[in-house]
C-alpha cells in the first residue's frame, strides 16, 4: 500500500534531492496528510527542517506535525488494520481530534508563529507505535513541549487534557471521575475558559481561569445509595474537582520546564505592554512565579435514557 523512501544526508533539501534523483515519482509537498518527526531529532532542534519546507511554495502550511515515540519511520510502516496508509491515517485522526479542540491540532503554521513568540513554548501531539504484524495501534502519547524549537518534556494524556481545557472551544471529549471504588464516565458537550491576567503588588503576575462545561452523563458504575438529583449534583462536583485538579496539574508540569505552553506571556504583553518591556527578557522565571486560580462550573444536562444505573434499580429491589 506504501512505500518507504531512505537517504541519509546533511540537510533536509540535500535528502529530498537524493529521494527525487532516485525514485520516478516526483515529491509532492502539497499532498502531505501530516508531517512527522522522530523523538531523538525533536530533541536535537527542529527549525532547519522547517525552514527549508516553509520556503517551499506547494507546502502547505495546516499540514498537521507529530513527533513520533520512536524513530518517525515506524509511524510510516505501521500495520494498520483499520487503513493500509498510516499517513493517510494520520491525518484522519487529526482531523478528528481538531474537532475536540483546536489545541490537538498543531499546524506547522502554528508552530512557527510560537517559534517567532520568544516567551511562548510550543507544543506538538506525540503518537506512539504499539504492537507487531498485522496488529500494529497508533495511539495519542501526550504532548511534546519545546523550548525554541528542542523538545526539553513530554505532558502525559491527561495533561494534554488539562492543556486543551485551559483553552476555548472544547467539544466532545470524555473525562472520568472517581470517589473510591464508584467511578462515572462524562461526555463534555463543551467547554469554554474565559482567561483574565493581572499583575501582583510585588511585580508577580496571577492568572484566573474560568471554565464554564456542559456535560452529559456517559456511564455510572456504583453510586448505589444515590437518588438521581442527588447523583448529578455529586457529579458536577467531582467533574469540577477533575478538570481542576487536570488544568493545575498540566500547569505545574509546564512550570517545572520553566515553559509558558499556555501562552500567558500574550495575554501580559497586549494588557500591559509598559510593564511587559521589563518582563520580557526574565519571563521563564515570572511564569515559575505564576498565581493560578481555576474556577470551573459543570453542568449536566441529564442522566441519558435511563434514570438510574443498573445498580441502583437493583439496590432498590
Amino acid at each position: 500500500a506504501s512505500i518507504v523512501i531512505k537517504t541519509t544526508g546533511d540537510s533536509l533539501m540535500t535528502c529530498l534531492t537524493e529521494m527525487d534523483r532516485d525514485s520516478s515519482h516526483k515529491l509532492l509537498f502539497h499532498h502531505n496528510q501530516i508531517r512527522v518527526f522522530g523523538m531523538e531529532m525533536a530533541r536535537q532542534g527542529i527549525k532547519k527542517h522547517l525552514d527549508m519546507i516553509m520556503r517551499d511554495q506547494k507546502a502547505r502550511l495546516e499540514v498537521p506535525l507529530a513527533i513520533v515515540d520512536q524513530r518517525g519511520e515506524e509511524a510510516l510502516t505501521a500495520t494498520l488494520a483499520e487503513m493500509p496508509i498510516s499517513g493517510i491515517y494520520l491525518g484522519e485522526v487529526f482531523e478528528n481530534q481538531a474537532k475536540i479542540s483546536p489545541q490537538y491540532r498543531v499546524r506547522l503554521l502554528d508552530f512557527v508563529q510560537r517559534l517567532l513568540d520568544d516567551a511562548a513554548a510550543p507544543v506538538i501531539p506525540i503518537i506512539r507505535v504499539e504492537g507487531e504484524g498485522g496488529k500494529q495501534e497508533i495511539r495519542m502519547a501526550g504532548m511534546a513541549v519545546f523550548h525554541n524549537d528542542r523538545m526539553i518534556g513530554r505532558l502525559t494524556n491527561d495533561e494534554a487534557l488539562g492543556y486543551i481545557l485551559s483553552f476555548d472551544k472544547v467539544k466532545r471529549c470524555n473525562i472520568e471521575v472517581f470517589e473510591g471504588t464508584d467511578r462515572a464516565g462524562l461526555h463534555i458537550a463543551s467547554s469554554e475558559c474565559k482567561r483574565e491576567v493581572t499583575l501582583r503588588q510585588d511585580g508577580g503576575v496571577r492568572v484566573s481561569l474560568m471554565i464554564d462545561a456542559a456535560a452529559e452523563l456517559g456511564q455510572v458504575y456504583g453510586f448505589k445509595k444515590m437518588k438521581p438529583p442527588e447523583l448529578l449534583k455529586h457529579l458536577e462536583k467531582l467533574a469540577q474537582e477533575e478538570i481542576r485538579d487536570k488544568i493545575t496539574g498540566c500547569f505545574l508540569t509546564a512550570q517545572g520546564l520553566d515553559a509558558d505552553i499556555f501562552g500567558f506571556c500574550t495575554m501580559v504583553s497586549k494588557k500591559y505592554p509598559g510593564q511587559w518591556s521589563g518582563m520580557k527578557d526574565r519571563w521563564d522565571q515570572v511564569f515559575s512565579d505564576i498565581e493560578l486560580s481555576v474556577q470551573v462550573k459543570v453542568k449536566l444536562s441529564g442522566t441519558g435514557q435511563i434514570v438510574q444505573s443498573l445498580e441502583m434499580e437493583e439496590n432498590m429491589k
